[in-house]
């Protein structure tokens, strides 16, 4: 009979690390809170200084996607709280760089809507979700003032 060496037993593989579930309405939350704090930081320090109107558009139509609706061109385009041309712009940009995908409704052939690609829906989990690991590791209820 052989004997048995560390090298013929069978290894017994690790566990995976437990992956941490998230729902919608974490996401949700968490891209919420992400366009409040954008409106607090326009109307507290100014328009002019902070537009990010890719950043806006894409969390609106996130947020729109989460809630299981679409988006129509013109909300989207006036989502970056810019002149809607300049929306239209950014909304062609977001569309070339893979960001989003115009989709022409069957029943009304002039109503366009916008939705995320395939590619930046988990895009966006995976930052929504980031966002919900730090906040339970290092979150604002956790901070003390500095004295």
């Amino acid at each position: 009979m052989a004997e048995e060496t560390p090298e013929s037993l069978p290894r017994k593989v690790p566990d995976a690390p437990a992956t941490p579930t998230f729902t919608d309405k974490q996401r949700i939350t968490v891209a919420q809170a992400w366009t409040r704090a954008s409106n607090l930081r326009r109307s507290a320090l100014g328009i002019a200084y902070f537009q990010d109107p890719a950043w806006d558009i894409l969390l609106l139509v996130y947020l729109e996607h989460l809630k299981g609706r679409a988006l129509h061109v013109t909300a989207a385009s006036t989502a970056g709280n810019v002149a809607p041309t300049t929306g239209l712009r950014w909304l062609q940009k977001l569309t070339e760089d893979g960001w989003i995908e115009r989709r022409t409704l069957a029943s009304n052939r002039k109503c366009v809507q916008v939705v995320l690609t395939d590619q930046a829906l988990v895009k966006m989990n995976a930052l929504m979700e980031a966002v919900i690991q730090s906040d339970s590791k290092f979150g604002l209820q956790r901070m003390t003032i500095a004295e």
